[in-house]
């Protein structure tokens, strides 16, 4: 997996381009996405952890985070890495798919919960039943769903935009 990393001016400087293959943004690519309008710097200074075991969904809600001023981490295709990567990095919410290559999500998220990080559970499948139980309240979106609905839904939950301002996907 790609750590998307070397933040310039909101930027970051690794993406996945159209062939779906890793390169580095150009001078220009990173002045042209620098001078994104503020109202779209959403996650300015907040760090995301994104858990996903679909690559595409992946790099797409990595991309998402990022052009909303975010940094990532990830994304992790499981919960073993997830949890390896909270040893080095500090994060201020988590996108986390349900279910993943090495187990449900349930025991990353409880200990995601338990720290007070604000985390939306991105999923074909729904909650796992333990989760379930434990946090019936969870915020819960279905997949298919965009990229910005995801980091809509999880920016309001750490406080970050009006619920006025999110709408459901049509």
């Amino acid at each position: 997996m790609v750590f998307l990393k070397g933040r310039e001016q909101g930027c970051a400087r690794l993406i996945v381009d159209h062939h779906c293959t890793v390169r580095e943004l150009s001078v220009a690519e990173r002045r042209v996405r620098s001078r994104s309008k503020p109202e779209t710097q959403m996650f300015r200074a907040e760090i995301i952890l994104i858990v996903e075991d679909e690559p595409i969904i992946a790099m797409d809600l990595a991309d998402a985070v990022s052009e909303l001023g975010g940094g990532v981490v990830g994304p992790f295709a499981t919960v073993w890495e997830a949890f390896a990567s909270l040893e080095h990095n500090a994060i201020s919410g988590a996108i986390l798919d349900a279910t993943l290559q090495d187990r449900d999500i349930t025991p990353l998220a409880a200990h995601l919960i338990g720290r007070d990080i604000p985390i939306v559970i991105h999923s074909g499948t729904g909650l796992p039943k333990e989760l379930a139980a434990l946090h019936p309240d969870l915020a819960v979106i279905a997949k298919p769903a965009t990229s910005s609905w995801v980091t809509s839904r999880l920016a309001r939950g750490m406080g970050l935009a009006q619920p006025a301002r999110i709408d459901a996907p049509k």
